[in-house]
């Protein structure tokens, strides 16, 4: 589903049971002093956050899953404690929301499916309890980890003067925005807030490492929309596809662009390996040769 009709109707389905999973980053060329500049190209796979606060009385389970200010679900349904299943439905913007799954025989955790058709499709989850866990009931608040809901993967490019960050988002399937901020090498850490799309403004902030190669952090919808975790690392030169290598899909990738197969390219600043600022066959060939052994590294 894309971001755009995800945000749009599936927060309604994600308001259901769910926490954050990652943003997901690999950086074309690295500065010297990686620890005090952020310049480069990061990717992210991110996913939404919610929590679930449940009652229950004998078999019968009632509750709210929320989502950022404003996102709410309230839940009914039943537990089985001899089995540890559970079956929890509510209704959000007129549609159904269907909550399924089993808890652990230690009752620290959940794992189960939500629905909400025709708006989301099926989608798996997990889920930790906060405090003392009871294998005979799911009352509490549970911190939830959705997968293929309000997911997807985005290449942001960060430029640095300074303290002051502006950085580009593009998202596969999804809006695209500019942000600004500040990056503290003191602390590591950075913060960034700009308009994004329909939904307002995004705002990110993030922990980098102290060898500036990988980072983790939050993300938030403002005023009132939901939120994420993030984590990942930069993009090496040449890793087109941004999954963390250099190998001949990265190759394959430029010269599909070049040939005018694929429109544009997720990590197109680390696929201009040679920095001429264009995405060339050039830059394909020389991919290829780091990947053979031919190169023993490629221009940053």
């Amino acid at each position: 589903m894309p971001i755009a009709s995800a945000v749009r109707r599936g927060f309604t389905v994600v308001t259901i049971a769910i926490a954050f999973a990652g943003f997901s980053l690999t950086s074309a060329s690295q500065p010297a002093n990686a620890t005090e500049h952020v310049t480069g190209t990061w990717t992210a796979n991110y996913s939404l956050a919610c929590s679930a606060s449940l009652s229950q009385e004998a078999g019968n389970v009632t509750g709210t899953v929320e989502c950022g200010s404003g996102i709410m679900l309230d839940v009914e349904g039943a537990f089985d404690p001899g089995a540890r299943t559970f079956s929890l439905s509510g209704e959000f913007d007129g549609a159904v929301v269907q909550i399924e799954g089993v808890m652990s025989s230690d009752g620290q955790s959940l794992t189960g499916t939500l629905s909400a058709p025709p708006l989301l499709r099926d989608g798996e989850f997990t889920g930790l309890r906060e405090g003392n866990p009871d294998p005979a009931n799911v009352a509490g608040l549970w911190f939830l980890n959705v997968r293929d809901v309000f997911a997807g993967h985005c290449s942001v490019d960060f430029g640095q003067t300074g303290e002051q960050v502006a950085g580009e988002l593009a998202c596969e399937d999804g809006p695209n925005g500019s942000f600004e901020g500040t990056f503290d090498s003191d602390t590591g850490e950075l913060t960034l807030s700009g308009p994004f799309g329909e939904f307002g403004s995004l705002e990110m902030r993030l922990s980098i490492a102290e060898d500036g190669t990988t980072f983790d952090g939050i993300w938030r919808l403002l005023p009132d929309g939901p939120g994420g975790i993030m984590d990942g690392m930069r993009v090496m030169g040449g890793d087109a596809s941004c999954d963390g290598s250099v190998d001949a899909v990265d190759a394959a990738l430029v010269l599909q662009f070049t040939a005018g197969l694929l429109g544009s390219i997720l990590c197109a600043a680390p696929a201009d390996v040679d920095g001429d600022g264009d995405i060339t066959s050039v830059d394909a060939a020389l991919i290829l040769q780091f990947t053979a052994g031919l190169l023993d590294s490629l221009p940053s």
